[in-house]
């Protein structure tokens, strides 16, 4: 019969695996590291604060500061208020910004005041631990994969005296993606430092080189080097650059589609200009992994994602560009129609969301029709419900609505020349006129022939009895 443990065959149980390495025997010269020398309590030397235990901590905290003043800072801004109006999330910002600084300094206060991680080295107790395996493990989710090390070992326990077997895990390293950018200082077959806390044996065991408490002691390195904390305040900045982009690129799209949207569709044009961002920014997206790959030399990347994904994000920039450029660069002669404010609405979605539009109704053809309204804006309806529509034809060719001005009571200067619609002027008699409050508080009296039909409707209305005493 053949011998079940020939050279040929692979060790394949704990059991097989510390036979190959022969019995536990540690080497003579073998040592603790020198601050987990002596009975317990231990004093926690001055340089471990360099390790990446302690410099991920302040790190984060730092962090978490920087975020919860950014938050703070970001609620004092009128257009973080008057958006708050419409993404209604933003209306607690202070209160986040706050809520994060009080669990930094509640996290703070339990790290700078309790030992926290380094009573292991203050009360722990170390033992010898021989590596018999390495294996990566995948850890995190399906759609964000990490792998943290897998170390299968040996040990004398503790209390019985017998060799036995333990598996312990370092913490999650970094994208399962990057794994090959890690290695080990140790090796199967390496004695190494394990430690636990007295009364809590295997529970606590943990493999010292692992913890980050001693940097001369780390086990994992990254592209050769000691691994520092992932957490940098420079990533930290890059990312709420990122966020703050994103919810520019968010209100531009919300900007375009609420006020800026043409009076009818499109549709033709919008296609031809989702196709030619979607081809543009698809190409672009192509070159760059191409070029990406590349200088990583690597083919990991696979560009057809980043691809079909550039497509779709650039044909809807267009989609939200157009109505931009054929407002932005609009110079037309506005024309002005009278309307009547019929009511106001406010839409919520799932409470995170509020719209508001004026539901105004055209006095000469009668069609009621609805228009996205600022809340600052429909506040100036709170006295009349007359108002006209101030149409542009576009740049592009598409009319739009630029804003629904509200009719007011206007006080005339006797002393100054003012205009009564595009292209007429005349002096001005003491006294009150129907007049345009525009959006920069200034006012425009009424055409002629617009004003004559404003007052005769407002007059049957009741509107001016007061007036009409004086």
């Amino acid at each position: 019969m053949p011998d079940e443990k020939s050279p040929g065959k692979k060790p394949e149980t704990m059991g097989e695996l510390a036979e190959s390495f022969g019995p536990f025997s540690p080497p003579a010269n073998f040592s603790f590291e020198p601050e987990l020398e002596g009975n317990p309590p231990r004093p926690v030397p001055s340089e471990l604060k360099k390790g990446s235990y302690e410099k991920g901590w302040r790190q984060q905290l730092f962090t978490a500061v920087g975020v919860g003043l950014f938050l703070l800072a970001c609620s004092r801004l009128g257009i973080v208020r008057n958006l708050s109006y419409y993404f209604l999330p933003l209306k607690y910002l202070n209160w986040a910004g706050l809520g994060v600084l009080v669990i930094t300094f509640g996290a703070g206060l339990y790290h700078f005041l309790l030992p926290g991680t380094y009573k292991y080295i203050s009360d722990g107790v170390p033992f010898v631990f021989r590596v018999l395996n390495v294996t990566n493990v995948i850890a995190g989710t399906r759609e964000a994969p990490l792998f943290q090390y897998l170390i299968s070992g040996d040990y004398r326990h503790p209390e019985t005296g017998k060799v036995d077997f333990m598996k312990i895990q370092s913490k999650p390293l970094g994208s399962a993606g990057k794994m090959e950018r890690y290695s080990l200082t140790v090796q199967p077959g390496d004695y190494v430092t394990g430690i636990y806390l007295p009364g809590n044996f295997p529970k606590s065991a943990r493999l010292y080189g692992f913890m980050g408490l001693n940097p001369d002691t780390d086990y994992i390195r990254k592209d050769g080097k000691r691994i520092e904390p992932s957490l940098s305040p420079g990533k930290v900045i890059a990312v709420l650059i990122g966020l703050v982009a994103i919810f520019i690129l968010m209100i531009m799209g919300f900007y375009a589609i609420e006020f800026r949207f043409p009076m009818e569709e499109d549709f033709g044009a919008f296609a031809i200009g989702f196709g030619a961002g979607a081809v543009l920014f698809g190409m672009l997206s192509l070159v760059g992994t191409i070029f990406l790959n590349k200088i990583k030399k690597t083919d990991k990347i696979k560009p057809v994602g980043p691809a079909i994904l550039g497509a779709i994000l650039g044909g809807v920039f267009m989609i939200f560009l157009l109505p931009l450029v054929n407002a932005g660069l609009d110079s037309s002669v506005p024309e002005y129609r009278e309307v009547d404010v019929v009511e106001f609405w406010q839409e919520t979605w799932n409470g995170i969301i509020r719209m508001y539009d004026i539901e105004y109704r055209d006095v000469i053809t009668g069609e009621t029709r609805k228009y996205p309204a600022r809340v600052e804006h429909m506040q100036k309806f709170h006295t009349t419900k007359a108002g006209v529509i101030e149409i542009r034809k576009g740049f592009l060719g598409w009319p739009w609505i630029r804003q629904i001005h509200p009719v007011i009571l206007a006080e005339i200067d006797p002393e100054q020349s003012i205009f009564y619609g595009p292209g007429k002027n005349r002096d001005s008699s003491p006294g009150i006129t129907l007049a345009i409050l525009l959006e920069d508080g200034s006012v425009m009296p009424l055409g002629d022939e617009m004003y004559r039909r404003v007052w005769d409707r407002l007059k049957k209305e009741g509107v001016f009895e007061d007036l009409e005493k004086r």
